[in-house]
């Protein structure tokens, strides 16, 4: 459908030979076809584009070329091409000042340098992006940044700065837990040496058996949340959900015995609890749900009384708890432990280890899986606003798609008079400096042509304006009726002026159409009973050609033309005076 679109769109502004316009589906089409992993033909459109935006001077359609042919010459495999246009659309865009774009672009050479095997010089790409992005206050550049200079600082082994960026964007709570398990740590640990230090200064007051049974049991808590920590640190670096629940499953057999491992979210639309992540003696079971309308669903009470469950043998306990006990999936486990887990004061889902064997949990295992509940908690909030942000970025894109294709319909409503839809003259003034460079580079003969329309005022005066303002409707159409070439350009000037451009005309030229400017408009015969040259509306018109020398002022060849004007209406009106040098 888009290709459609934009294809209709190149025709018609080809048809119109509409250069200054056609490099927006050209610009378009490239992105479609290289999101299409279709390179040929995102090239030659890209390169179309690029060719026409340096002809016209564009600065702002020639950075988005050079920076999509960068990313083309990227996905190409094509690292040396790839650089050298990113740096041409640095260097450009140092004039056009797109901050957004800017911020693209070191994000742009953060992948060349990683795939060139020089992480730590992303890195600093990465760094001027963010200094941009931060400078910009665009959040979803920062969290994208954040992500990826995560993810850098994880394949060089930095868990303090992996760490540190993954927490731009989420809250507070894995520094809070972080500090709680490293005081718990330092505590034991303090414990321990003093519990060593007691067994050696009054071995004789205590038994060495109770003694080395607590040494024992603080060695086993130490040791504990020493895993629990290498745990939290693991799944807290990615942000891939599946990743997140392997580690999880891989390390906490370590702890205790965990048959079982599953990991529900609430759904809300269907009002369940969704097991997109379960395990079960090492093989990943498919996706199900359980009803929140559940009476035998140990996950469901947990979630409704946001309490814990630890049960040694479901047989004989399940009637303080359900209605009935019925597997929903796989087989039923005689130990099992249930936590909630809550977000922000909120319950998301529940998290379950289970054992094949009786009493094989204690409250050491229970207290366990308290503590990383929190981190996994982190890790699927992590995980989600990743999948937000990705989600986010791609309508940002296509927001960004929109607003061209809007600023480019803006740009043509503003360069059109109002009244009788033609260009006006600020379109005038821009395309008068560039056919004026045009012939001073290639040395051809420019025409300007300025027209008026006479005895307007008295029309006014007499007919109302609103009849004026047909008339100079009338006029316009007549006007632009009369050129033929694609290059020749007719525009109101203001008031009852008009003004043409012919690029590549003589003075024979301008003279020719000047007249036939004349003619279509006594053609019309436009009763105007108050005019002093006869009774109907008439043109007087003063033309004026030159070969733009280096030195010369573009504003010189209006003023020509303005005197051959002046001459045109001292000798009476209704005809048209050539600029000649008195």
């Amino acid at each position: 459908m888009s290709l459609k679109y934009y294809e209709d769109s190149l025709s018609k502004f080809e048809r119109q030979k509409d250069k200054a316009s056609i490099t927006v589906p050209l610009i378009n089409l490239g992105a479609v076809y290289l999101a299409l992993e279709n390179y040929e033909e995102a090239d030659k459109y890209l390169r179309r584009s690029l060719q026409i935006s340096e002809e016209e001077k564009d600065g702002l359609r020639e950075v988005g070329c050079l920076h999509f042919l960068g990313r083309l010459a990227y996905k190409k495999g094509n690292i040396k091409e790839a650089t050298d246009f990113f740096e041409q659309c640095l260097q450009v865009n140092h004039e056009v000042g797109d901050v957004f774009l800017e911020v693209e672009l070191y994000i742009d050479y953060y992948y060349l340098a990683r795939d060139s095997q020089e992480l730590e010089k992303g890195i600093s790409y990465l760094y001027k992006s963010l200094e941009l992005a931060e400078r910009i206050k665009e959040k979803d550049y920062l969290i994208q940044i954040s992500s990826l200079l995560a993810s850098s600082y994880e394949i060089l082994g930095d868990v303090e700065k992996t760490i540190y960026y993954y927490k731009k964007y989420h809250d507070q709570t894995k520094e809070v837990t972080s500090l709680e398990q490293e005081s718990k740590l330092r505590g034991i640990a303090i414990q321990l040496k003093a519990e060593e230090s007691q067994r050696k200064n009054k071995a004789f007051e205590i038994l060495t058996q109770e003694l080395e049974q607590k040494t024992q049991e603080l060695s086993r808590s130490y040791s504990q949340i020493k895993i629990i920590s290498e745990i939290g640190q693991s799944i807290t670096s990615t942000l891939n959900v599946n990743k997140v629940f392997r580690r999880i499953y891989e390390s906490i057999n370590s702890l205790m015995d965990a048959t079982v491992l599953g990991i529900g979210i609430y759904n809300k639309q269907k009002d369940a609890i969704e097991y997109k992540l379960y395990i079960e003696e090492g093989e990943n079971a498919p996706v199900f749900d359980i009803p929140l309308s559940s009476k035998s669903s140990w996950a469901v009470w947990c979630f409704k009384n946001k309490k814990e469950i630890m049960i040694n043998d479901t047989e004989e306990e399940y009637l303080n708890y359900l209605e009935s006990m019925t597997s929903t999936f796989g087989t039923l486990r005689p130990s099992i432990i249930f936590c909630p887990l809550i977000l922000e004061e909120e319950i998301i889902g529940v998290v379950t280890v289970q054992s094949k064997e009786k009493n094989a949990y204690d409250q050491h295992a229970l207290e366990s899986i308290r503590a990383l509940v929190s981190y996994i908690v982190i890790a699927i909030n992590n995980a989600e606003t990743s999948e937000k942000l990705a989600e986010e970025i791609a309508i940002r894109k296509q927001s960004q798609v929109e607003l061209v294709e809007l600023n480019n319909k803006l740009v043509k409503i503003s360069e059109l008079d109002g009244l009788t839809e033609i260009p006006n003259r600020r379109r005038f003034d821009q395309l008068f400096y560039e056919e004026w460079e045009r012939a001073k580079r290639d040395q051809l003969p420019l025409s300007i042509i300025l027209v008026d329309v006479d005895q307007f005022k008295e029309y006014n005066d007499h007919y109302g304006h609103q009849e004026g303002d047909r008339v100079l409707c009338d006029v316009a159409k007549a006007l632009q009726n009369v050129p033929k070439r694609g290059t020749d350009f007719v525009a109101r000037y203001g008031g009852d002026e008009f003004v043409a451009i012919l690029p590549n005309t003589d003075e024979h030229g301008a003279i020719m159409v000047a007249e036939k400017m004349i003619s279509n408009i006594v053609a019309l015969q436009i009763n105007h009973q108050y005019s002093k040259v006869t009774n109907h509306i008439t043109l007087t018109i003063g033309a004026a050609t030159i070969t733009p020398q280096v030195e010369m002022d573009r504003e010189g060849l209006i003023r020509m033309a303005d005197k051959a004007l002046y001459q045109a209406k001292d000798k009476g009106r209704n005809r048209v005076e050539l600029y000649h040098e008195q």
